[in-house]
């Protein structure tokens, strides 16, 4: 129960982040980023708060990958769908990055609301990969010139907790490489994650 109290309490808002690019580095251009706020009541995943921000390929600083866009050839046409759904609702990197301020900004004022006692709220930011999600999101950012836009003492791995904790075994819904429905299905593989380690 400790490690389940030490994450989900009434000082920390959880978001999970899952992005889809074109590369597996920073430098790489992002397709789409994929936000969830997440949660336990009676300590079952409870999903919040959830959005999806495009940031044009056009507007970013980047190079592709010729493997990755070879991979992207492979995955389904769901998953492809990314490519029109940048091209037909992608936004500035600048107002990406509002988008995402915003979004976290709602999420704290929204776990505020529902604990009186929390005067100052840590936020976390969780990307599957210790290099991957929030490093290639802070250097989009950073490269257009706009600061990271939550504070990276929340960096948050993921892919390190379900290797620690054990994988969950978890029934999968939505599409898969879906930056949001990837997000929804990791928050709710580490929450039962974290409570298969706290029982």
């Amino acid at each position: 129960m400790q490690i389940l109290n030490n994450v989900f309490n009434e000082r920390t808002v959880n978001i999970m982040m899952d992005i889809e690019t074109t590369g597996i580095r920073p430098g790489c251009r992002v397709l789409s980023i994929g936000l969830a706020v997440f949660y336990t009541v009676n300590g079952e995943a409870t999903i919040g708060n959830t959005t999806t921000i495009y940031p044009s390929l056009t507007d970013q600083v980047g190079l592709d990958d010729i493997n990755t866009m070879g991979w992207w050839s492979t995955q389904s046409p769901e998953a492809r769908g990314v490519f029109a759904d940048n091209h037909i609702n992608g936004v500035t990197v600048g107002k990406a990055f509002e988008a995402f301020k915003e979004f976290i900004q709602n999420a704290v004022d929204w776990h505020k609301s529902l604990n009186d006692g929390a005067e100052k709220v840590s936020v976390c930011i969780w990307g599957n990969g210790a290099t991957f999600d929030n490093s290639i999101v802070q250097h989009m950012f950073e490269a257009k010139g706009y600061p990271v836009p939550w504070n990276t003492f929340g960096d948050r791995c993921y892919r390190t907790a379900f290797n620690m904790l054990g994988r969950p075994s978890f029934p999968r819904d939505g599409v898969h490489h879906n930056a949001l429905d990837d997000a929804i299905y990791q928050a709710q593989c580490l929450v039962h994650a974290i409570k298969n380690a706290s029982e």
